[in-house]
């Protein structure tokens, strides 16, 4: 059974700690009606706090990808590897190599994610960027 949960909307304005503030809200009400029992939780950072990029990689051997994607990954962001989570989804493979979906998001914003959903009990998330919400997890190098 899943269920998807939409968050209220806040104005563009909104501070950061508002932000956290109606999320936490939402989850401690969700929380007392017995809503959030469940044995795995899908989670999805919002848009503006997760980089997508399609990627070419010249192979498709499972163990070069897995050693290379971040450094691949890197090139595209404005942070370190040693700052963010990031996960993959290979969408296919041809001669040439492997076509792959990558998400990457700042650990400080997946952690905050994760302390908020903690602090409701929730103390494991399969994090998702859509559209491949069900596959993956992200992974930190």
């Amino acid at each position: 059974d899943i269920r998807e949960v939409e968050l209220p909307f806040l104005p563009d304005d909104a501070t950061e700690e508002e932000r956290r503030g109606s999320l936490l809200h939402v989850l401690r009400e969700l929380a007392e009606d017995g809503l959030l029992e469940a044995d795995t939780y899908i989670c999805s950072l919002p848009g503006d706090k997760v980089v997508t990029r399609i990627l070419q990689m010249p192979f498709t051997d499972a163990r070069q990808i897995d050693a290379t994607i971040g450094f691949e990954l890197e090139s595209h962001l404005p942070y370190g590897l040693d700052e963010i989570v990031y996960d993959y989804q290979i969408l296919d493979e041809t001669e040439e190599g492997a076509r792959i979906y990558a998400a990457a998001a700042r650990t400080e914003d997946f952690e905050e994610l994760l302390n908020l959903l903690q602090a409701v009990g929730i103390d494991f998330v399969d994090m998702a960027s859509r559209p491949f919400e069900h596959h993956g997890h992200l992974r930190n190098p």
